[in-house]
């Protein structure tokens, strides 16, 4: 377990008590949203189109006036870097609260987003006042405070990165500039508090965490938790313009982007009625069909470019790399949405991950697979929640593929990240918040924990009981209890919905999400016992498991929420049953929230992960976890079950809290 410290009773929440706080808050919110809705009926008013459509029109007007107020708010009253108090300094800290309540909850489809690609997520962060350099520039990270960031050329950020501006010290927020040189290079799942500098051509390794001021000289390579200097890099040859930006970049991606498109426009326009050419129902279909012909010319491309084991330098140009590029490139365009993101149940990305050509067995997959052709899972293999197998490295001049391998019976705990040529023997366990880097071989039934992970000892064989179908007959229950839900709201959304496609699709959704809610409140009631420790018995695990999938699929924006806007997070979570108090702000996910108690003031860091639960081989363990007032968990954490922290205790990043820790000041 990680470092826990204790802040004094004035957390966050303190300024939240400024009177001027909820008034002028809801004041610009009720404006906003005001001017949006009038605009939205002038539109409706002029043209024929149905409610799914407004609804779109009406979001992407609010986001136009947020946009808006937001660029006159940094312009007249700029928010400067420094250490503020909120009894002295409340009106700089209520100007930065209002620029990230705006930002969180009015613009919730753009920032930041993991549906978004990576070319969508510069534009964005420009518009936000972020200055963002040229060149090769990937941001698959979460970026905050984008008015404090600079991105230099040629920049990559990895992989569920957090670039974090901000934080809370003692009560006092800091704030402070974080700066990418030239070519630098920021590893998968890493942190970067404020004010921290990294140098042209530096690399902070994946799951390192750079603490705030820390400045990292040109061409050092930092890792650990926390980030120290490990080595430092030979002088870059400078030819990273040449990496996307040749003339076969900027002709054959936007070609075949065009074909894809025109393909998909003509047959939606050929399946659907011309009546509804103009509906969010075609939309829909019209994005469907392009991430079905992204996904056959994606398999066209792996046949060709057959994507083997190796290191392949950008500038070379060779046609394999160009080849991986264009692959990439249709990734983080066209199926993005459904690619490594939260908004697939992991049914459907195991589906998925097996049409992009992974070797998937029998087992469970709630984690992520990058690069699912270099990916084998044998059966009885268990990818622990928002896990990652990343076979690919991207450094400023090279792309690295090399293939990953779960064996039989291996277990990859929670929020574990598996690099490239990693080997996971039969047996094995990682645990949890570990980090399995570059050609690791983990042997047969071995124990390894750690950032970076180590062999800590040997796993016992596991005992399989007696009853082992509780799986299989809850899964078997939880799809019966699906279609009758799915069947249910389709016939009640096509009587109430009238002619109208998006009526019908509204209604769909809306009945589905009731109906799902209903089931899920009586299957809890099967094994909930006032949310003390339990062991679930054969019965109370079916139930669960329903419970589970109900709200991984059909309620997936309340229990995940990550589409859902921060303010409105703790509401969905108290309709699953989590007992909730006042200013909470939850970033992270919060899985089982019946079993989930957070008091006043607590803060969910990004990609933070609360899991309750603990699931083995034949049976089912859920614990609760009670957070205390104005308790800060950093990202990237993980809490496991029975887990209780005191009022004002701090989490630094990557903190892993094992089952029934009772955290003591």
């Amino acid at each position: 377990m990680g470092p826990v410290s204790h802040a004094p009773a004035r957390g966050p929440s303190l300024m939240s008590k400024n009177w001027n706080r909820p008034f002028m808050t809801g004041a610009v919110e009720c404006g906003i949203l005001s001017i949006s809705a009038l605009l939205t009926a002038g539109f409706m008013a002029r043209a024929e189109i149905g409610p799914l459509i407004s609804l779109i029109v009406f979001y992407f007007i609010q986001a136009l006036f947020s946009f808006i107020f937001l660029a006159a708010l940094r312009r007249w009253f700029p928010i400067r870097p420094g250490l503020f108090d909120p009894q002295e300094d409340g009106w700089t800290i209520y100007r930065w609260h209002l620029h990230a309540f705006l930002c969180e909850n009015n613009l919730v489809f753009f920032y930041p987003n993991a549906l978004l690609p990576a070319i969508a997520r510069q534009f964005i962060a420009r518009l936000l006042g972020a200055r963002v350099g040229k060149g090769l520039i990937v941001l698959n990270g979460q970026l905050f405070d984008p008015y404090l960031l600079e991105v230099g050329d040629e920049v990559v950020v990895g992989q569920d990165a957090v670039i974090l501006p901000h934080r809370w010290v003692g009560g006092r927020l800091l704030l402070g500039p974080v700066r990418l040189g030239r070519g630098a290079v920021v590893g998968a799942r890493a942190v970067l508090d404020p004010g921290v500098r990294v140098g042209d051509h530096a690399m902070v390794k994946a799951m390192s965490h750079v603490e705030s001021g820390s400045v990292i000289e040109n061409n050092e390579v930092w890792a650990g938790v926390p980030a120290r200097r490990s080595s430092v890099k030979g002088k870059s040859p400078g030819s990273g313009r040449k990496k996307f930006l040749g003339w076969t970049d900027l002709t054959i991606k936007p070609a075949l982007e065009v074909v894809l498109i025109a393909l998909a426009a003509g047959l939606t326009g050929f399946v659907l009625p011309r009546s509804t050419w103009f509906t969010g129902v075609a939309g829909l279909v019209f994005l469907t069909l392009v991430q079905v012909g992204s996904l056959q010319v994606m398999t066209i491309l792996r046949w060709v470019g057959r994507f083997e084991a190796g290191v392949y330098p950008f500038h070379v140009g060779s046609p394999r790399t160009f080849i991986w590029t264009v692959y990439y490139y249709l990734i983080v365009m066209n199926v993005f949405p459904l690619y490594q993101t939260r908004f697939l149940p992991p049914v459907g990305r195991r589906w998925l991950s097996q049409i992009m050509g992974a070797r998937v067995g029998e087992g469970s997959m709630d984690g992520f697979l990058y690069d699912p052709y270099l990916v084998q899972l044998d059966d009885g293999a268990t990818i622990g929640d928002e896990s990652a197998l990343l076979p690919h490295a991207m450094t400023e001049e090279e792309v690295i593929l090399k293939p990953v391998r779960v064996g039989a019976g291996a277990v990859i705990g929670e929020r574990c990240l598996v690099m490239p040529g990693a080997v996971i023997e039969h047996g094995s366990r990682l645990e949890a918040l570990s980090l399995l880097t570059m050609d690791s071989h983990m042997g047969p039934n071995e124990v390894w924990s750690g950032i970076p992970a180590r062999k800590q000892g040997i796993r016992l064989p596991v005992t399989v009981p007696a009853n082992t179908s509780n799986k299989q007959q809850g899964r078997i229950l939880f799809f019966l209890i699906q279609g009758v839900l799915w069947l249910v709201s389709a016939t009640a959304a096509y009587a109430m919905g009238g002619n109208s496609l998006d009526g019908i699709f509204l209604w769909f959704v809306t009945i589905l999400h009731l109906t799902s809610l209903v089931a899920c409140v009586a299957a809890r009631r099967g094994f909930i016992h006032g949310g003390s420790s339990v062991e679930l018995t054969p019965g109370q695990e079916i139930l669960w498991r329903i419970h589970r999938g109900l709200c991984r699929s059909n309620l997936y924006w309340f229990s995940q929420g990550f589409l859902v806007p921060p303010a409105l997070r703790p509401w969905c979570l108290r309709l699953l049953g989590a007992r909730i108090g006042k200013n909470v702000w939850i970033m992270g996910t919060v899985h089982d929230p019946f079993q989930v108690t957070l008091e006043q003031g607590t803060r969910l860091g990004p990609d933070s992960l609360v899991i309750p639960h603990r699931e083995e081989i034949g049976r089912a363990v859920l614990k609760p976890v009670v957070v205390g007032a104005e308790t800060d968990i950093g990202s990237q954490s993980v809490i496991h079950g029975g887990t209780r922290f005191p009022p004002g205790s701090v989490l630094p990043p990557f903190t892993n809290i094992p089952e029934e820790s009772i955290v003591k000041i």
